[in-house]
């Protein structure tokens, strides 16, 4: 992936269509979730000052929601400022375990919003509303998503293991937490919403690092010269 460059988009406009005027959210009974326009008080204004949380993918239990939405209600107790979580994916009707919407309620959780799952020439915008993307999977093979959201500038928060361990550096652009630790990824929400300027030093060299490391470029190189090392290998071996 490229990184994008810093564009406007109305932050508030965005949340208000997908979560407002086409909500494409959906419940346990296969019910659609609309938002009332009032819930948009928990994403400032267009201006975008107000941090917003991002969770992309699906609602499997490797993915670990139930945890992440916990983490995130302990972690709204210490927040300095609204910062509203958005889980967009969850394929239609497609879930393990408890719905997201049932872990809502049962731990009462607020300004956590399901966006439903949109289609992925959607993303950059909705990239560019937010500003820090988390994967709390605890067995993500690599991690597409954190590289598209560090590639458009957000830190990330994630589990230190498997593909994200490789992917986000720990103090540099992003956070990185045990796996199923709740507590620690509460303290990791705490500081990227508190800590703006933090926030956005990680996430500047979030963008810096993927362009660095995962850019078609670097990957086109590297695939040629392993295919070069194979081909010696083979030369020598005849």
């Amino acid at each position: 992936p490229e990184t994008s460059p810093p564009r406007h988009i109305d932050h508030k406009a965005l949340w208000r269509r997908m979560l407002v005027d086409e909500p494409r959210g959906w419940g346990p009974n296969g019910e659609t979730i609309a938002y009332d326009e009032s819930v948009l008080e928990s994403f400032g204004d267009e201006r975008g000052e107000t941090p917003v949380i991002l969770y992309v993918g699906r609602f499997t239990a490797v993915k670990r929601i139930p945890l992440l939405i916990e983490a995130y209600e302990r972690a709204r107790a210490g927040f300095t400022r609204h910062a509203p979580l958005v889980l967009v994916g969850g394929f239609p009707g497609e879930w393990e375990g408890e719905h997201p919407l049932e872990t809502i309620e049962r731990v009462g959780a607020r300004d956590v919003f399901l966006a439903g799952w949109h289609e992925h020439h959607e993303l950059p915008d909705i990239l560019a509303a937010t500003d820090v993307i988390v994967l709390p999977s605890v067995r993500e093979q690599f991690g597409q998503v954190l590289i598209e959201g560090m590639a458009c500038g957000l830190p990330a928060i994630a589990v230190d293991a498997h593909g994200p361990a490789d992917i986000v550096t720990h103090g540099e652009t992003g956070w990185l937490v045990e796996p199923d630790d709740r507590e620690g990824l509460a303290n990791a929400l705490v500081e990227a919403v508190n800590r703006p300027e933090e926030r956005r030093r990680r996430g500047a060299n979030a963008a810096a690092d993927v362009a660095e490391r995962f850019s078609w470029p670097v990957l086109a190189r590297e695939v040629a010269a392993l295919y070069d090392e194979v081909r010696n290998e083979v030369l020598t071996t005849q």
